[in-house]
């Protein structure tokens, strides 16, 4: 099959490094700040994100049109390190996400009382919608939405212009390259201000669905192992082939880019 290498290139290049806690703090304020007046999507370049990436056209322009791309696992890290750049904190959505949903529900309590706010989530389907999403909910306590993640994209836009005039965070958990797909639609209509944040399985994790690696696991990026072990049928093409493409395109990357000529004058 052939790949569009530079593709990943691209997408390295495009990745928001964030350094340490700090600027992890910031990032979630400018976000918030952002999603006041805009639609921002937020994404994550992991391994798997990276193999699409190279081969399908649609995805990676879908992917290349967030707002925000942040590191997510080993490979990704491996990457950014292979083309000499610092890979900073891991973000990946299932740590992250929640996070989000945390600052959106203390925002909540501090906004004028004309922004009204909606926790909205698209994705998986029953009993794991319910439960992740209360789940990820925590302390919220206003307006939440959940749909499950098989509908059409002209159905997740009509419950969304219902909250046109609210605040709005937005979960996708669907998956790539489904949830890339429908976050530029959304972003593209008319659903007012929102953050929407692609999230794959966050919503089944938290559901309890998809067993967590333990902490030293996910401390040492294997965590992919781990998953690879309790789901080996659904996830053998994502790792087991997945992985020794992503490094070989990954070395490719890096070889293309020495060789790359110049204008000097």
């Amino acid at each position: 099959m052939s790949r569009d290498i530079a593709a990943l290139a691209a997408a390295l290049n495009d990745v928001k490094i964030i350094a340490d806690e700090a600027e992890h703090a910031m990032l979630i304020n400018t976000l918030f700040e952002q999603a006041r007046r805009d639609v921002i999507v937020v994404d994550f370049l992991n391994q798997h994100a990276g193999n699409l990436l190279t081969r399908n056209a649609q995805f990676r322009e879908n992917f290349m049109a967030s707002n925000i791309i942040l590191r997510d696992g080993i490979g990704s890290k491996l990457a950014l390190r292979a083309f000499e750049r610092a890979s900073g904190l891991n973000m990946n959505g299932t740590d992250f996400i929640p996070k989000l949903i945390s600052a959106f529900a203390a925002r909540r309590g501090i906004t004028n009382s004309d922004e009204a706010a909606a926790l909205i989530f698209f994705g998986t389907n029953e009993p794991w919608l319910s439960a992740g999403s209360k789940t990820l909910a925590g302390s919220y306590s206003g307006i939440m939405v959940a749909c499950d993640g098989f509908a059409a994209d002209a159905d997740y836009l009509a419950e969304l212009q219902l909250y046109t005039r609210y605040k709005k965070l937005i979960v996708l958990g669907m998956g790539m390259p489904r949830q890339e797909a429908l976050a530029q639609y959304l972003k593209r209509a008319d659903i007012g201000p929102a953050l929407i944040v692609c999230g794959g399985a966050i919503i089944d994790f938290a559901a309890g669905r998809f067993a967590r690696a333990p902490q030293w696991m996910q401390a040492v990026g294997l965590e992919w192992l781990f998953r690879l072990a309790h789901e080996p049928k659904r996830l053998f093409g994502r790792y087991v082939i997945g992985i020794p493409i992503f490094l070989t395109t990954v070395l490719r990357a890096v070889r293309r880019q020495k060789h790359t000529c110049r204008i000097i004058k």
